[in-house]
C-alpha cells in the first residue's frame, strides 16, 4: 500500500511540475507585458523633466498612466497583476526586462540617428530648385484649421486629466 501512495504523489507532484508555460486568465502576456513596460518606461523617462516634486509627478503622471493602459486596452489592476505573476518567474521577468532594454535601445539610437542628419542644405541646390509660389489659404481652410485644433486641445486636456481622481 506504501508503494501506491508513494506513486500517487510522484504522479501528481510530475503532472503539477509539468503545468506547461501558458499564462493564466487575466495576466498579458509577455510580448504585451515588453509593450505595456517599455511605454511605461518612457512615460517615466519624461516625468523626469517634472523634477522630485511629489505633487507634480501625481499631477502629470497619473494622466499620462491612465492613457497608456487606456492605449493598450489594460487597467492598473490587470498590470499590476501580471507584474506580480511575472516577478514569481526571475528568469521570465529578466528576460522582459531584456527586451524592454532592446527595444529602448532601437528607440534610441534611431533618436540619435536622425540627430546627426545634417540641416545645412547645399546652396546650389537651393538654388537649381525653383521657387514656388506663395499659396494663401482660404477662409474655409483657416476655419477648418481652427476647429480642428479646439478638437484636438479638447482631447488632450480630457488625458491629461484622470478621470475620478481629485485635482490638487
Amino acid at each position: 500500500m506504501r508503494k501506491y501512495i508513494t506513486l500517487f504523489f510522484l504522479v501528481t507532484l510530475f503532472l503539477f511540475a509539468c503545468g506547461g508555460s501558458k499564462t493564466p486568465a487575466g495576466i498579458l502576456d509577455r510580448q504585451h507585458m515588453i509593450s505595456v513596460l517599455t511605454d511605461i518606461t518612457i512615460v517615466d523617462g519624461s516625468l523626469y523633466n517634472y523634477g522630485a516634486n511629489p505633487d507634480s509627478v501625481y499631477k502629470y503622471g497619473t494622466g499620462k498612466y491612465l492613457a497608456l493602459f487606456k492605449m493598450h486596452h489594460i487597467d492598473s489592476a490587470e498590470f499590476s497583476k501580471s507584474l506580480n505573476y511575472y516577478s514569481t518567474k526571475p528568469t521570465e521577468i529578466a528576460g522582459i526586462f531584456d527586451d524592454v532594454s532592446k527595444i529602448l535601445k532601437q528607440k534610441t539610437d534611431s533618436l540619435n540617428n536622425l540627430n546627426k542628419i545634417p540641416v545645412n542644405h547645399n546652396k546650389q541646390q537651393l538654388q537649381q530648385q525653383p521657387l514656388q509660389q506663395e499659396h494663401k489659404p482660404t477662409v474655409e481652410q483657416i476655419n477648418f484649421y481652427k476647429q480642428q485644433q479646439i478638437k484636438n486641445s479638447h482631447k488632450q486636456q480630457q488625458l491629461k486629466q484622470p478621470h475620478g481622481l481629485p485635482i490638487k
